[in-house]
């Protein structure tokens, strides 16, 4: 049940996905209650459907209406509900894979999206994009073309789950293999294979390289509740510039000076670089902006920044905007006036 509601949640990313996959799953649960003879059940499916059909003519693209996060995962709730009450009445197996199978496309979305994050080295709870329908977004479809080929897809799985509810054995073992053959290239034709094909030490490395960078982020984020000075909190993230790989770094911290003024001090890193090749750079605020800004610039020929280095630096500069607020508090708290002397 956990898993069903986070995996309608993540698969909620475009206009219509989550409404109509829910749409094609709560008519899978009906036929099978009805078949089952749950009158209740059913009454409950044919409901649900109405209003996931109704909310779904405003979802569609281009949406009037928006779920969110709390419609989501209570559609998730009640189709990972229902879908294993309605199964019980078949065999074990059947009970078991029905509820997979009908709700495939959403647990997939979410299994690949666990394991690529393993694999990479990233927070399972770190978000990209990534997902199934990010990407056919990159393959060139368009927003509506996207949708309509997962909703076939849906549709697919929904109709093998109700073909295995009424199979023997022999015919659930056939549907269960066409299932893999088709998921196996989906996989493949959406370029999830595509970090493996390239070869294993690539990835080992990418994988560390991105533990290391979480470690550093994280030491150093504790480090900076220690420090008293601006400079002290520029010694502590500086040695983060090389395990991002970047060419260029340049803090900006404004703080409150003396009152009616402020003052802006500028710290920079840099190492050499091929100055033929664009810069692709980060500039992230710090704080709401007014407390300064951190800009990365790398020289190395990429097209965009990394998600995973991205992610660093918003965790970075969010330790850096506590440490910003927390150095301003202490100077307003015990203020340094110089006064002039004057003789009697």
């Amino acid at each position: 049940i956990v898993g069903v509601v986070n995996a309608f949640n993540l698969i909620d990313g475009l206009d219509g996905l989550a409404g109509g996959i829910a749409f094609f799953s709560v008519a899978t649960t009906f036929v099978l209650a009805f078949s089952h003879h749950d009158v209740l059940m059913s009454l409950y499916m044919a409901s649900l459907a109405g209003a996931v059909l109704g909310f779904l003519i405003f979802n569609f693209n281009p949406a009037s209406i928006f779920m969110g996060d709390s419609g989501s995962m209570f559609l998730g709730f009640v189709l990972a509900a229902t879908a294993m009450q309605t199964s019980q009445k078949s065999s074990t197996t059947v009970a078991m894979l029905v509820p997979i199978v009908a709700l495939g496309l959403p647990i997939m979305d979410t299994l690949l999206a666990m394991i690529r994050r393993f694999i990479k080295g990233r927070s399972m709870f770190s978000a990209d994009r990534e997902h199934i329908h990010h990407r056919l977004l990159a393959l060139g479809y368009t927003h509506r073309r996207a949708v309509l080929t997962l909703y076939g897809l849906c549709i697919f799985l929904c109709s093998v789950a109700l073909a295995m509810t009424f199979a023997n054995s022999l015919q659930t073992t056939l549907l269960l293999i066409v299932v893999t053959v088709v998921v196996a290239v989906l996989v493949r034709k959406l370029g999830y294979l595509t970090p493996v094909a390239a070869g294993g030490p690539r990835l080992l490395d990418l994988r560390q390289r991105n533990l290391d960078l979480r470690t550093a982020v994280r030491e150093t984020g504790e480090r900076l509740r220690e420090v008293t000075s601006r400079e002290q909190a520029w010694q502590c993230i500086e040695p983060v510039a090389e395990l991002l790989g970047a060419h260029e770094m340049r803090l900006e911290l404004r703080t409150s000076a003396r009152p009616g003024g402020r003052e802006t001090a500028i710290f920079t890193w840099q190492v050499d670089a091929d100055e033929r090749s664009a810069p692709t750079e980060a500039h992230l605020p710090i704080g709401a902006g007014d407390a300064g800004s951190l800009r990365v610039v790398w020289r190395d020929g990429r097209a965009q920044v990394d998600r995973d280095q991205e992610i660093a630096l918003e965790v970075l500069t969010d330790h850096m905007a506590g440490t910003v607020e927390r150095l301003e508090r202490q100077a307003a708290a015990d203020p340094q006036v110089v006064r002039p002397l004057r003789r009697s």
